[in-house]
């Protein structure tokens, strides 16, 4: 029961996990960039907005100033030669005013001749006329017009040009009126459609205080931040979007510079109204999310459930399969979908493994009863069915080299039989591993001699290089082994070694009761006649093999040899060991 149990919970958290993974990630990476976006958005809205006050505010005082220009030109035009005089401001002067849009007031001063007067459209207060200085007044002589802007009241002046170089000079000064600036911020305001309780805009002063405002009040916290804004950008028409703290929240504001020195304009909005959207927004997606991942889970449960009745009939199946129970696990579902195929693949794997296991059983058999006649590798071939079990042979062009131990019934007839076994045992693994490495095979064990043969059962072009190479590493091995041997059985151990190439009868040979794989043949005999021949750690080769080895330099000629049972004499080399 908690087998099933544990396979459902897994099996639900999983699908749970497929269900809503998606979905985390989507929310993990849609609603922060959303909310970056929504902010941006709102960034972006407020840089608009304080752009297109000062736009406007610049737009508004541009055209004061220009209509200032345009006053002092007439006055230049229509004055007589000795200049402006108080009839003819009086006169021309509020005439002219009255044509115009954006002046409602101006001061004409004429400082030479100690003259000045204020003329003023109806309604306007005489009071509001400013007074220009004498830093202003050399700025319009160089420029026509100067503007200043460092306190609570802007001022415009502007030069009237001179009939000549002996007219008086005089000046057309104008204060910049922040009623009809507020009407230009209000109209913008509701050009742009800003709404909202808590936002609004303003103009600033140099300090960073506001002169206008529109909306909600500017926070105090707004201040330090628009006056480094403003020491730090100098006015430029730059916008700048910061965020800062009043009373516990998130506000953003936005600044930037107009071109008249000294002025501002300045927007604040809470961040929380400014984001509500998206606030909003991810209110419903956490709540969609919360329902979908309800109703994964619910599907999860109801999948898991159906998923996992025949998962664990299928596991019950492998669990037969495993123990061998090829019956129980034979059994497929009878089901129509993937895990019908399943569990009927299954079936199909008890049924081949029940085969195999048969086979294999009978191999190992087979292994066991021929081991204890014939040599692994030849073993393996019969039972791979590549070679026969019937007597006779094949010729074949092989090597075999014959080694034994020089002396060595001597030097074991005082060691117990047990020592003699143990190393001669150490020894032929030794040297079996040498003749396997090189790729040859081990035809017998003769009292303390090996017979190894390359080129038969499997076929080796290079037989005769493969063979001397593993007598080379047979003499290096027990050299680097005597040592050991003499510590432990007090036995001095060295090899002579035979080599001859030629062709043999390679086969089965004995009965039908009792049969050996080997090679017969003179190559054979010439081989142990020469290991026979060779004195300790030499290695001997016959003129067959020799011939084969064209390109080996470490084979020295030491002549010829009669060999026991041979009419002619041999060629004999030797192989020189380093």
């Amino acid at each position: 029961m908690k087998l099933r149990l544990s396979l459902r919970v897994r099996t639900a958290l999983l699908l749970l996990v497929v269900a809503l993974l998606p979905l985390t990630i989507s929310f993990a990476l849609g609603l922060p960039r959303y909310g970056l976006a929504a902010r941006e958005a709102e960034e972006r809205r407020q840089l608009a907005l304080i752009a297109r006050l000062a736009s406007a505010l610049t737009t508004e005082l541009r055209a004061t100033e220009a209509e200032a220009l345009a006053v002092a030109s007439a006055i230049h035009t229509a004055s007589s030669l000795e200049g402006v005089t108080p009839e003819f401001a009086n006169q021309f002067v509020a005439a002219s005013l009255q044509q115009t849009q954006h002046l409602s007031l101006v001061r004409l001063e004429v400082p030479s001749a100690r003259f000045e007067t204020v003329i003023a459209k109806a309604g306007i207060d005489d009071e509001l006329a400013p007074h220009s200085t004498e830093a202003l007044r050399l700025l319009a002589d160089s420029e026509g017009a100067a503007v200043s802007m460092t306190g609570a009241v802007g001022i415009i002046v502007v030069a009237i040009p001179r009939k000549n170089e002996s007219s008086p000079r005089g000046y057309i000064t104008t204060p910049v009126l922040l009623a009809v600036l507020a009407e230009t911020l209000d109209q913008t305001a509701i050009e742009l459609d800003w709404s909202g309780a808590a936002a609004g805009f303003g103009l600033l002063d140099q300090q960073g205080q506001p002169l206008l405002s529109h909306g909600f009040a500017m926070p105090l916290g707004y201040f330090a931040h628009a006056g480094q804004l403003a020491s730090a950008q100098n006015n430029a028409r730059v916008g700048a979007v910061f965020s800062f703290e009043e009373d516990g929240q998130t506000m953003l504001g936005a600044y930037e510079g107009i071109d008249f020195h000294g002025w501002s304009v300045a927007s604040w909005r809470p961040e929380a109204e400014a984001l509500s959207t998206y606030q909003q927004a991810r209110t419903f997606a956490l709540w969609l999310g919360g329902l979908v991942g309800l109703a994964a889970l619910l599907l999860a449960v109801l999948s898991a459930r159906a998923l996992t009745k025949p998962l664990l009939l299928i596991a019950a199946q492998a669990k037969n399969l495993g123990a061998r129970r090829w019956a129980a696990s034979a059994t497929p579902l009878r089901r129509s979908d993937e895990l019908g195929d399943l569990s009927r693949e299954l079936s199909f794997v008890a049924r081949d493994l029940e085969q195999s296991e048969h086979q294999l059983a009978r191999d190992v058999q087979l292994r066991a009863d021929l081991s204890r006649f014939m040599g692994g590798e030849l073993v393996e071939r019969i039972v791979r069915g590549e070679h026969a079990l019937a007597l006779g042979g094949v010729r074949s062009e092989i090597t075999v080299v014959f080694a034994d131990l020089v002396a060595f019934s001597k030097a074991a007839e005082g060691l117990p039989p047990e020592q003699v076994v143990a190393l001669l045992n150490e020894l032929f693994t030794l040297l079996s591993e040498v003749v396997f490495r090189h790729g040859g095979t081990v035809d017998k064990f003769v009292g303390d001699a090996i017979m190894a043969v390359w080129g038969a059962p499997l076929a080796d072009p290079d037989h005769a290089e493969h063979a001397l190479d593993a007598a080379e590493d047979m003499l290096r091995f027990v050299e680097a082994g005597r040592g050991g041997f003499r510590r432990r059985y007090g036995v001095d151990v060295q090899l002579a070694i035979g080599i001859n190439s030629g062709e043999a009868l390679v086969g089965n040979i004995g009965s039908s009761k009792r049969m050996e794989y080997t090679a017969i043949g003179d190559a054979v005999n010439v081989a142990s006649r020469l290991e026979g021949l060779a004195a300790p750690n030499q290695i001997l080769l016959g003129q067959a093999t020799a011939s084969r080895l064209p390109a080996r330099t470490d084979l020295r000629l030491l002549g010829e040899r009669t060999l026991a049972g041979r009419e002619n004499a041999l060629k004999v080399y030797e192989l020189s060991i380093d």
